[in-house]
C-alpha cells in the first residue's frame, strides 16, 4: 500500500455469465473506458468486459501517460482531442482523483526538415481542433527556460517547435480504477482472469467469445472481417 493507493475505490466483482448484450475484449483504458462510457452515454449496462490478466496490466500500465492531440493526420487529430477534453471533465464526472495535471508539450525539433514538418503539423492542428501553435527557439526558451537550446554543445541546436497548452498527464492505474468503478455501478460485469480464446460465429456473424472460463455469447451481434495487413 502507498499513497497511490485509492481506498475508497469500490470494485464489485460479480460472477461470469454466459450471455451478455455487449462483450468487450480487453480491461485496459480502451475496454473500460468503451463499458463506461456505453452505460453512462448510451443506457447500455448488461455488458461484460474481459481481461486475461488484471485491469490494467497491458499497454494501459506502460503507456507515458500523457495525454495530447497534437498528431499529423487530421481523423487522429480530432479523435485525439476528444479524448484531451473527456479526459478534463473525467475526475469531476466519476468523483475520482486520477491525478490529472494539465501542463502543456513543448515538441522539439531540429533543422530545417524538423522545423518544415512542425509547422505544417500546427497547421493541420489548428485546423482540426487542437490548440497547437509553432514556437521559435526564443519562445521554447520562454515556455521553458531549462531547455539547452544549443544541445550537444551545438551541434544539435533546437531550431523550434510546437506548443500545445492543454495536454496533461494523468496516472494510468487512477484512471482505469475509476473507468471500472463507473462502469460497475451501473451494471457492467469486469471479469479480471478471464483469457478469451477465439470467437464464436454464425456464418460472418460474431456471436459471443471462447474463454477459458467456458463460452460468452454475445446478444448484440458483430459482423465478422477478417484482418488485411493493408487494413491498418
Amino acid at each position: 500500500m502507498n499513497e497511490f493507493i485509492e481506498a475508497q475505490v469500490a470494485l464489485g466483482w460479480e460472477d461470469l455469465r454466459s450471455c451478455y448484450d455487449v462483450v468487450i475484449v480487453g480491461g485496459g483504458g480502451h475496454g473500460l473506458s468503451t463499458a463506461y462510457h456505453l452505460a453512462s452515454r448510451h443506457g447500455i449496462t448488461d455488458v461484460a468486459v474481459l481481461e486475461r490478466g488484471y485491469i490494467g496490466s497491458g499497454n494501459s500500465g506502460r503507456n507515458t501517460t500523457v495525454i495530447r492531440a497534437n498528431y499529423g493526420i487530421p481523423e487522429a487529430v480530432r479523435f485525439y482531442q476528444r479524448s484531451v477534453d473527456l479526459y478534463s471533465r473525467l475526475e469531476e464526472e466519476t468523483g475520482r482523483w486520477i491525478m490529472h495535471d494539465r501542463k502543456g508539450l513543448l515538441w522539439l525539433v531540429h533543422g530545417i526538415p524538423g522545423t518544415r514538418n512542425e509547422k505544417a503539423r500546427s497547421i493541420v492542428n489548428q485546423a482540426f481542433g487542437a490548440d497547437t501553435v509553432y514556437v521559435t527557439p526564443e519562445e521554447v526558451g520562454e515556455i521553458c527556460p531549462d531547455v539547452d537550446l544549443n544541445a550537444g554543445g551545438g551541434e544539435y541546436p533546437v531550431t523550434g517547435g510546437s506548443y500545445s497548452p492543454h495536454a496533461a498527464t494523468a496516472r494510468h492505474d487512477r484512471v482505469v480504477w475509476a473507468l471500472a468503478e463507473g462502469a460497475m455501478k451501473r451494471g457492467v460485469h469486469v471479469h479480471q482472469r478471464t483469457a478469451v480464446t477465439g470467437l464464436l460465429k454464425a456464418g460472418d456473424r460474431v456471436t459471443g467469445v471462447l474463454t477459458d472460463r467456458g463460452p460468452v455469447a454475445a446478444g448484440v451481434e458483430a459482423t465478422y472481417r477478417p484482418w488485411r495487413p493493408w487494413q491498418g
